[in-house]
């Protein structure tokens, strides 16, 4: 009866077994098994436990109740329970499969690795302990050595899901969206309620920027599981994506109708809702991913961007500190704080932040930027020549960093390096008003009226209202125009 599926007949014939015979330790074991099956765990435990009372040298029973406990999520227990039944048979194949997947839940990859080989040593055609030894491999990043142990599992079983399923998740990893997508296909000819693998399916999809796809398959994986949170956010990242944000919206406000303590959910609204520019609502949602999760450094930085879109840049700043203590090397934090510290105009602090997000990435272009205008807002236009160079060479057709470059070199008294650097601002985008403007003040400089005259009159077509030998205020606001909120 329980090979057919009816747990509750199988249940009763156990029970009367045991009625008859109350010593009867694989009437019990049996019965835990069903009680498994139905996911009452903690009656499974209970039958498993009144066996090994009876037979404290029954393997199976420890091994069952190892099951029980991973199936659980309580992994340490499995642990223990497989560790008791190879010590009682060292040739039980089985458990070492238990264990190796308890370990490779806790994340012990390599203990996974180990029992998972002695189990296929055992039993060469287990097909479940290939796959446990996959994922780990998986897991390590050793993909070569996943996909050989995939690959020798649908030999000897090419009909199992899990094997294309978790493959499709290894090659996902590995960034093989096409592949990937061909094995979570596979695993949903095999079993077309899978409702797991239609949402890892879009989760791909999203990554290939095939959001209407991604919407079909969350939305199939919703209808086979209305509870499944995971999907309404997948789907709420494609509908976002697509600029569909009330959607997206109405998504992630389902998913976290379904667990009200699913921090992501509030955080990809928080994300929503700011793009939108409800500002209030996404410091609301930012707000409750930080109650659920006080060290989530990702919301602090989130909700200070939206402060500083709101132009509170003391709370701005305040969030961006949060986010660097709960993870000191996170250098878009430090960025964003210097940012902040520009626009209140602590350009000292500011460059302080820039330093060390540079320390943190060399490479890291926006960090020059800002220092760069920092260093030009103290007057140190050597120093701020030096880091928009760097910019330069990190992206060449960076416009504002030549306009920015031409400024300083502007102040220096450097007029003809002033002028190639607005002519090449000019040429890599010929409506920027600020290139035009700010060469014909260089002209003027010069003493060179016609192109001066020149080039103020382009400006003003263009539509500039500014005054003659302004600061860098145009180049710091477009490079404050460029900032954004990190997504998750």
């Amino acid at each position: 009866m329980r090979d057919k599926g009816d747990f509750d007949g199988a249940i009763a014939v156990y029970t009367e077994a045991i009625s008859l015979d109350s010593q009867n330790v694989e009437a019990y074991c049996a019965r835990g098994n069903s009680y498994n099956k139905k996911g009452e765990f903690d009656r499974a435990i209970a039958d498993y436990n009144e066996a090994i009372r009876l037979n404290p040298e029954w393997f199976q029973a420890f091994r069952e109740r190892a099951c029980v406990y991973a199936d659980k999520g309580e992994f340490d227990k499995a642990v223990i329970d497989s560790t008791e039944a190879i010590r009682l048979n060292p040739e039980f194949a089985e458990a070492y499969h238990t264990r190796g997947y308890s370990y490779g839940r806790k994340g012990e990859f390599d203990k996974a690795i180990i029992d998972s080989t002695e189990a296929i040593r055992l039993n060469p055609e287990y097909v479940e302990a290939y796959i446990v030894r996959a994922i780990s491999y998986g897991k390590k990043g050793e993909f070569d050595r996943a996909f050989t142990d995939y690959t020798e599992a649908i030999r000897l079983n090419p009909e199992n899901t899990k094997v294309y399923y978790n493959r499709g998740l290894t090659h996902s990893k590995k960034g093989c969206h096409d592949e990937a997508i061909t094995d979570f296909t596979e695993a949903i000819r095999i079993d077309p309620e899978l409702f797991q693998a239609f949402r890892e399916r879009a989760r791909v999809y999203v990554d290939k920027g095939e959001f209407d796809k991604a919407i079909i398959d969350s939305t199939e994986a919703i209808r086979l599981n209305p509870e499944y949170v995971l999907a309404y956010t997948t789907r709420a990242s494609a509908y976002s994506k697509k600029g569909e944000f009330d959607r997206a919206i109405t998504d992630e406000t389902e998913a976290i109708r379904v667990d009200p303590k699913y921090s992501v959910a509030y955080y990809n609204r928080g994300l929503t809702y700011s793009k939108k520019g409800c500002h209030d609502e996404a410091i609301a949602d930012f707000t409750e991913v930080i109650r659920l999760n006080p060290e989530d450094a990702e919301a602090y930085y989130s909700r200070g961007c939206v402060y500083d879109k709101k132009g509170d840049l003391d709370k701005a700043m305040d969030d961006f500190t949060e986010a660097i203590r709960f993870n000191p090397k996170w250098l878009r934090a430090f960025y964003a704080r210097g940012r902040s510290y520009v626009e209140k105009g602590e350009f000292d602090k500011a460059t302080i932040d820039f330093t060390e997000a540079l320390r943190l990435n060399p490479e890291y272009a926006n960090a020059y930027d800002g220092r760069a205008i920092a260093y030009s807002e103290k007057g140190e236009f050597d120093k701020a020549i030096a880091d928009y160079t760097e910019v330069i060479r990190l992206h060449p057709k960076h416009v504002e960093a030549y306009n920015g470059r031409g400024y300083s070199y502007w102040k220096e008294g450097d007029h003809d390096k002033a002028i190639a650097d607005y002519t090449e601002a000019i040429q890599l985008a010929p409506q920027n008003v600020e290139a035009y403007y700010n060469r014909g003040c260089v002209y003027s400089k010069k003493g060179d009226k016609a192109k001066a005259k020149a080039d103020f009159a382009q400006a003003k077509k263009l539509g500039c209202k500014a005054k003659p030998d302004r600061n860098a205020a145009c180049a710091l606001w477009t490079w404050l125009s460029r900032f954004f909120v990190a997504s998750r």
